[in-house]
């Protein structure tokens, strides 16, 4: 599929800003994921729960998980995520869905999830 970056705002669930990042997308990952740093001690989030996530290779995880605000083009939602190492930076399925986004495979690049072209079920 690609790999290819947006840019989100991520902020406080309830108030502030939205602070601008440059996040992959990533349509196998659930949960977005945002650094620790970023989350605690700049937006002042609080994780609300711990989980064990299994990544793509197999390795598994124990990692805190809260919410905030995900911003993308002009609308904002208020999402899981994943409280992360420092410079991970990553848009999940979850806040995709939110969106009601999908990944355009050939531009590269989110599209409304009503956008896609289905060209094998024309005239069914």
């Amino acid at each position: 599929m690609g790999i290819f970056h947006v840019r989100i705002g991520v902020g406080h669930p309830f108030e502030g800003e939205l602070t601008e990042v440059l996040a992959l997308v990533d349509t196998g990952a659930t949960h977005t994921i945002i650094p620790d740093s970023l989350l605690k001690q700049v937006l002042h989030i609080e994780p609300i729960e711990e989980d064990i996530i299994e990544y793509a290779d197999g390795s598994t995880e124990r990692v805190e998980i809260g919410e905030a605000r995900i911003g993308y083009d002009g609308r904002a939602y208020v999402c899981p995520v994943v409280f992360g190492p420092e410079d991970k930076y990553v848009l999940g399925a979850i806040a995709l869905e939110s969106f009601r986004l999908v990944v355009d495979p050939l531009r590269k690049e989110l599209v409304p999830a009503n956008f896609v072209v289905r060209p094998f079920n024309r005239g069914l």
